[in-house]
């Protein structure tokens, strides 16, 4: 299938196809309000969130925040926020985040004009859609040192902008070209504050391509899948068949998982090899296999701030033996090993097996007395794993985010939908007076 077919036909289905499944697509503003609530605090939100104040003021109020900023620029904090403490989501096919970009855009359009919760949760699910899509299409030969999310997520952002605003087709193909001109992220900003950037400068621009396309500034479609095109610079052999594949009646976007730890997706596998409480007493060695792609990722042992100990998996073995309970805690930005974490991270070692897959793992730990061995079995977080309803609720209460009233409209089905637009009412999505 060509690739000129791509941009075309993701349009048709942004602009006019029916969305699905408004429940799980609330569990995913849910989960993602409550990263970007948490989140919102970190110092790193506070150096973005000045400099753009700095920069230009505006009337609208990040989530968490008091700074007063233009829309877009709260899209990016938003998200910003949302991925700091790596504790939103994770779509495990593409690797994308998919939340972050196309809930902080909406919000973005949602302090300047009044919305449905039909009209959020529509947008969330057709630009969340278009993410995945988009990232199917792009990575189907896999990623690379592409960050995913920057790539793809400006393009979700997009087009779920676009839908709020009513784009016929036509329209919104010119808003996906333009922010497929402005999509960018590599996986070198892992293990620092521009990691969490990406995702964040993906919602503004995605938000802005759709407004300068609703003002009439326009872009050829070849700036995503031209010969010239965002497609064909990454993949010029993307599997555009596959990305397209029953659009408008599955939708993949519904693997999404929202996060159980605060860690990356390379960690869940190895966590979950400790889903039984057990007490090591004179540990000599720990042997971690996971996969070529986590062992890569995961290697650092001493890590030296939160981004570090997002992906360093003998950091995270370490706190799995050591503190169990501590795991679904978010990292402290000024992290700082204890003497028992460095003792026992000096005793552990990574080793890659080329035929396992990214959630799958196993650990052997020999003590002086005994040799355990430990396999994952059913990671939660996965796609084939995701977090209940339950699950995510209990989430949101721990990390103090939303008050208990509130989390208990929700065991009522027939009071879901008022309780996210309650939380959407109480987060400051109005224009400051």
């Amino acid at each position: 299938m060509a690739r000129s077919t791509l941009i075309r036909k993701l349009a048709e289905f942004a602009a006019e196809g029916g969305a699905s499944s408004p429940e799980t697509y609330a569990l995913y503003f849910l989960n993602w309000i409550s990263a970007a609530m948490s989140g919102a605090h970190e110092n790193a939100a506070d150096i973005l969130a000045e400099f753009m104040a700095q920069e230009g003021t505006g009337n609208y109020l990040p989530l968490g925040r008091n700074e007063t900023l233009r829309p877009s620029d709260c899209a990016a904090i938003d998200c910003f926020s949302s991925a700091i403490q790596a504790y939103d989501d994770i779509h495990f096919e593409t690797t994308t985040h998919p939340c972050g970009p196309v809930a902080a855009a909406i919000c973005a359009v949602i302090r300047k004009q009044e919305t449905t919760l039909k009209e959020l949760l529509d947008a969330l699910c057709i630009g969340m859609e278009t993410e995945c899509r988009c990232a199917r299409a792009l990575f189907s030969h896999g990623s690379s040192g592409w960050y995913t999310t920057g790539i793809a997520g400006v393009i979700g952002a997009a087009a779920a902008v676009a839908r709020l605003l009513k784009f016929n087709a036509k329209q919104m193909e010119n808003a996906m070209a333009l922010a497929a001109s402005t999509a960018s992220g590599n996986r070198g900003t892992h293990g620092s504050m521009a990691g969490s950037y990406i995702p964040a400068f993906a919602a503004k621009n995605g938000y802005d391509a759709a407004m300068m396309s609703a003002s009439g500034f326009t872009c050829s479609s070849s700036a995503l899948d031209g010969t010239n095109g965002l497609i064909a610079c990454i993949d010029p052999d993307a599997d555009i068949e596959k990305a397209l594949q029953s659009l408008g009646t599955e939708f993949i976007s519904l693997k999404t998982s929202c996060k159980p730890y605060p860690y990356s997706f390379i960690s869940y596998g190895l966590i979950s090899c400790f889903r039984e409480k057990r007490e090591y007493r004179d540990i000599e060695e720990v042997i971690c296999t996971v996969s070529k792609r986590c062992a890569q990722l995961g290697a650092n042992p001493f890590p030296k701030t939160m981004y570090e100990g997002f992906v360093s998996l003998p950091y995270i073995t370490a706190k799995a033996i050591l503190d169990p309970e501590s795991l679904c805690i978010p990292l402290s930005e000024h992290l700082t090993l204890s003497e028992a974490e460095r003792e026992l991270i000096s005793k552990i070692r990574i080793e890659e097996d080329q035929n396992m897959n990214d959630q799958s793992a196993s650990v052997m730990i020999r003590t002086k007395n005994r040799i355990d061995t430990l396999s994952s079995f059913q990671p939660s977080g996965t796609a084939e794993y995701p977090m209940t309803k339950e699950d995510i609720l209990h989430k949101v209460r721990s990390l103090n985010t939303v008050d208990e009233v509130l989390i208990k409209q929700l065991e009522e089905p027939e009071t879901y939908y008022n309780y996210v637009v309650r939380i959407t009412d109480r987060l400051s999505l109005e224009k400051k007076i």
